[in-house]
């Protein structure tokens, strides 16, 4: 479109249908953005992984400029937390959302078991909760503290794969 103009108060709620990290803007301005005052973005239907994604592509920005948009409602998908927020992604003219993982990484302080809920043995004392559906990303690497470097599956586990 050649451009747009957001008045105050206005909700832009994305869906992303399920489709994933997009890799296009879901927005295409050539022209002016233009913002009166506060833009909420929602997303719904998303399952992003981490990254930054671009939402609203522009040629320029005007009115209240990029501190007018605030992230409103996303969920990550079960079992996994983190954070979103909007990025002015000035190179690429874009109006940006970050999301960050949290994850569990493994520390094997406590001894080698992965179970549900029973034993702290990953970085900063967490524990790995989920038992009713897709679990937290894990990162197994090369900086465990712990002696116990040898993982002994007690239970069935399914961390989120990307």
């Amino acid at each position: 479109m050649s451009s747009l103009t957001l008045n105050a108060g206005s909700t832009l709620n994305l869906n992303l249908n399920s489709f994933g990290n997009p890799t296009v803007p879901l927005i295409n301005v050539n022209g002016a953005l233009i913002s009166a005052s506060t833009v909420t973005i929602n997303l719904v239907g998303a399952t992003l992984g981490a990254g930054q994604f671009p939402l609203i592509k522009y040629g320029s920005l005007g009115g209240s400029g990029f501190g007018a948009f605030a992230a409103g409602t996303f969920t990550l998908p079960t079992g996994v937390s983190g954070s979103v927020s909007l990025v002015n992604n000035t190179a690429n003219q874009s109006i940006d959302l970050n999301v960050t993982i949290a994850s569990l990484i493994w520390d094997g302080t406590i001894n080698g078991n992965w179970d549900i809920g029973g034993t702290a043995n990953w970085k900063t004392n967490a524990y790995y909760t989920e038992s009713n559906s897709i679990g937290p990303a894990v990162i197994f690497d090369d900086t465990a503290s712990g002696p116990n470097t040898a993982i002994v599956l007690n239970t069935m586990v399914a961390p989120f794969r990307w």
